[in-house]
């Protein structure tokens, strides 16, 4: 427990517990303890309730790995539907290379997995995901229109045209999360650390990772 105040005039208190509560169990044990501080005559009330250690780091692990493999499903579901299978494959692979590149610059920064890194790599999703979709449509758009042309030459010639826009729109974005990282606060750094390093290797994962995947799966054997 933290007291919020100098004595004697300490009139709030921050509760921090090792242990997951709902939401429920939270204003029970709120209300429990300020009642023991009403029967010790302190003149004060819990003002914040937050979880840390192990048990919270878990449920937190478990609650992050559990939002990307259902966002991932879904993914691939809708550019199966939307797109085709294989542009559904190179979109998930994509997206798995920079949920992996994000998490790895996570363990050598230092910074913990806490809900802000969550929310990171979550928005991290859709913004790759967002970039994959436009070259994947522009790439389907260019194998109807041009039936007798190589896989390489449809691809290649659909990069080249929606490569200024992609580029432009991170950049843009990029210089948003830089900002925000170096001037934003404690508690929303590991937010912007991680849209910093997700919006590089999203615009790249894009470009070189899910076109190819279309290349190597359609080109003929």
């Amino acid at each position: 427990v933290k007291s919020l105040g100098d004595p004697p005039n300490i009139s709030k208190f921050s509760i921090v517990v090792s242990k997951i509560y709902e939401a429920k169990e939270k204003g029970r044990v709120t209300e429990a303890i300020n009642d023991a501080l009403r029967k010790a005559n302190v003149k004060g009330e819990i003002a914040s309730f937050s979880e840390t250690g192990g048990t919270a780091a878990e449920e937190i692990k478990r609650g992050t790995w559990t939002a990307i493999i259902v966002a991932t499903i879904v993914i691939l579901l809708y550019i199966t539907i939307r797109f085709n299978f294989v542009f559904g494959v190179g979109a998930i692979v994509a997206l798995i290379h920079d949920v992996m590149i994000t998490l790895g610059f996570f363990s050598f920064s230092g910074y913990e997995i806490n809900v802000p890194a969550v929310a990171a790599l979550l928005t991290l999703i859709g913004y790759s995901l967002n970039d994959t979709i436009v070259v994947c449509d522009r790439i389907r758009e260019n194998m109807k229109r041009y039936r007798g042309r190589s896989i390489e030459s449809i691809v290649n010639q659909s990069i080249n045209e929606v490569i200024v826009r992609t580029i432009n729109t991170s950049l843009t974005t990029f210089m948003v999360v830089f900002m925000l990282f170096l001037f934003a606060g404690k508690v929303i750094k590991p937010f912007a650390f991680g849209m910093v390093i997700g919006t590089i290797v999203g615009t790249y994962s894009s470009l070189y990772i899910a076109a190819p995947i279309v290349i190597r799966w359609v080109k003929p054997r």
